[in-house]
């Protein structure tokens, strides 16, 4: 392949990158990415990790290599990232966005999305109404309380 240069926005600033163009089936051969022939994209990790957290209006997903490219998150920040957000629910009223890393809640580490639904749970069950999340958003650490979401409709 050959080199191009490509503009990006990056910091808020504009940069060129000189990227190198290549065929896909050469990529897949090579093992650089998946094969899109016989990967099943129900079965992509991003979609398949991806969890709905309903009484905090959050969907989740492991902070796997793929999500730290995509949103510029360091290798020693761990947690889950917010891969969406219910538009009406506090978390999209305090400002929450994609790509935010849930690192505590309560005060205890987030180590996996299993670890922040036991946690959701917990809450619920002993009848607190709300919850607290320690979040790295672009490298900014903050706290932030959300109302448990009643799931009765």
């Amino acid at each position: 392949g050959s080199t191009v240069p490509v503009a990006v926005w990056q910091k808020g600033q504009e940069t060129t990158k000189q990227v190198l163009i290549g065929r896909l089936e050469d990529a897949e051969k090579a093992g650089l990415v998946a094969d899109s022939k016989t990967t099943d994209p129900k079965k992509a990790p991003s979609a398949v990790a991806q969890q709905k957290i309903a009484p905090l209006g959050l969907t989740v997903a492991p902070l796997d290599n793929v999500a730290r490219r995509r949103y510029s998150i360091a290798p020693n920040v761990h947690g889950v990232i917010i891969t969406d957000i219910e538009s009406n629910s506090d978390a999209a009223n305090k400002g929450l966005m994609p790509g935010d890393v849930v690192l505590e809640i309560n005060q205890q580490p987030v180590a996996d999305v299993a670890a922040l639904q036991a946690a959701v749970a917990t809450a619920a069950k002993t009848g607190k109404g709300s919850v607290l999340l320690l979040l790295n958003a672009q490298d900014d650490l903050r706290f932030v309380a959300l109302k448990l979401q009643s799931l009765k409709k």
